[in-house]
Parts: C-alpha cells; structure tokens; sequence
C-alpha cells in the first residue's frame, strides 16, 4: 500500500496528487504528534512551496530534462505537472512497469490496448517484478523512476541493480520513499542497511513475509485508511503476494542514499519533500 500519496488518496491511491484542502489537512493533522510544532510548521509552509523554489528540484530535473524515462510502479502522481516533484512533462518519452497487470493503484492511470497515460504521455505498460525486467533490453532509458515503491520490495538492492541494468551509461535514477517516522510506519525501527544486504545474499524473494510480525506489532491503522482493524491488516499483510501492501522496509534520510551507493549509484540530491517524503537521486556507475 503505497504510503501517504493521496497524494494518491492516502493508502489506496487514486489519480488526484494532494492539493485538495481536506485530505492535505487530515494527514497534516495526524503527522502533528509525530514532529513536534516547529517541524510541522516548516513542512505545512514547504508544501505550498513551487518545486522550482527548491535546489534539488532543480537538480532533478535538469537530469531528467529531455530523456527517455521507465518507472517501476507507476503512475506516480508526484511526478506530474501538479506533483511535488514534477518530471513527467519534462521526459521525451516514459514507460510503465507493474508487478500485475491490475494493482491497487492501477487507476491512477488510463490503459488502453498495452498503453497507459501518465497526464503527460502515453507508454506502454509492462507487466514484470520490479527485480526482473527480463523484457526490457540493458542500456534502454535515461532515467528510471519509482514512487513509493522499494519499501514494498522484499530485496531492494537486487531490483535497483536490475534498474540499474536498463540505465544508459551515466542515466540517472529518482528514488521517492516515505519516510517511516512520519507514516504509518512511526513506530517501527528503520532497516538497517546491512539487513538490506542480508536480503540481497540471501536472494529473498517476493513472497517473503519475514516483516508480517513486525508490521502487525507496530502499524499505525489509524494513519491507514486502507484498513479497517487489526484484524484486516492481518488479513492484507498475509495475502502480500497478491496485493504487494505490506511494507518490508523503512527508511531514513540517512540510510536511502547508502542503499543507492551499494546498487551502484553516485548519489547527487538528496531531500526530504513535504510532507512525508524522502528523495534521493543518482548517476548509475560503470560496472
């Protein structure tokens, strides 16, 4: 369940990007508790801020700017001209990969006849694991991009690798995580980086279900209005596989650009992006 983007609607993303007075304030209202007054002022003012106001915005973009993008679980409302972090209308052509050909946030996007519309193209939608794009040939796109992806996935470094993969030399990648300690996930302790690399050893695979104890102990239901109670998020994090919900991970400012380095990726900008988001970009090395 793609964590705080309704932005895409909350937990159930659906195709308007925040900006809609009602839903800004009840997530605003509920993140209070968890920052402090201070910091909750400074992040409600950033987030009536024009991107093009902030240094990494400008970073961002100015790589992405006139490329071909792929991303991986889209589309991403954060991404498009209303977004907080707006790169679509800047790409020359974007595709789509999804783990189904149905998910939970397919509506954000209009599919017809294998293509999907993303408000500012039209690209074709693929049907793949994020850590296997077996159909996509290497050195393919400029930039990849995901959205409140990689804390779904149960070994993240194995799928930015394969991203890394289907960079050009020198393509860029735009990761966007929320960030744990003002979701849902506040309560839980951040990965560790080296559990991380534990993962990718180990080849863990989709169906892992390693974090379900962790998740039932400490998930804030009443930030998630994709569950009803215990009970159903019980239920949501057991059929993970289907619906791809649960969150494996949980990430800090700290550890994102780590995790980036060891995919092998220079991280250039990294920010965090109003209101619970965590940004980090990067070059995809050689090798």
């Amino acid at each position: 369940m793609k964590c705080g983007q309704g932005l895409r609607t909350g937990a159930m993303e659906g195709a308007e990007p925040m900006g809609r007075f009602g839903d800004d304030l009840r997530l605003f209202l509920r993140m209070r508790p968890l920052v402090g007054n201070r910091e909750w002022a400074r992040t409600l003012a950033a987030h009536y801020r024009r991107p093009s106001s902030f240094p990494w915005y400008q970073s961002v973009k100015a790589h992405v700017e006139g490329t071909s993008g792929l991303e991986v679980g889209g589309p991403s409302a954060i991404f498009g001209p209303r977004g907080s972090v707006p790169v679509y209308p800047y790409l020359t052509s974007w595709d789509n990969v999804n783990f189904a050909p149905r998910t939970l946030w397919s509506n954000v996007g209009r599919v017809q006849n294998g293509r999907i519309f993303n408000g500012s193209h039209w690209g074709r939608q693929l049907v793949a694991e994020a850590s296997r794009l077996d159909s996509i040939e290497s050195e393919s796109y400029g930039a990849v991009l995901n959205s409140h992806v990689i804390e779904h996935l149960a070994n993240p470094i194995r799928a930015l690798r394969e991203w890394k993969r289907v960079l050009r030399p020198k393509g860029r990648i735009v990761v966007v995580v929320p960030e744990g300690s003002r979701t849902f996930d506040h309560a839980r302790k951040p990965t560790p980086v080296a559990h991380l690399l534990d993962d990718f050893q180990n080849d863990v695979e989709e169906d892992d279900l390693g974090h379900v104890p962790e998740v039932l102990a400490a998930h804030d239901i009443t930030m998630d209005p994709g569950v009803r109670d215990q009970d159903s998020l019980a239920v949501r994090s057991r059929r993970n596989f289907e619906v791809r919900a649960l969150h494996h991970h949980v990430f800090t400012i700290q550890s994102l650009p780590v995790l980036l380095e060891h995919a092998g990726f220079a991280v250039g900008s990294v920010a965090r992006v109003s209101p619970n988001h965590l940004l980090a970009e990067g070059e995809r090395m050689a090798g």
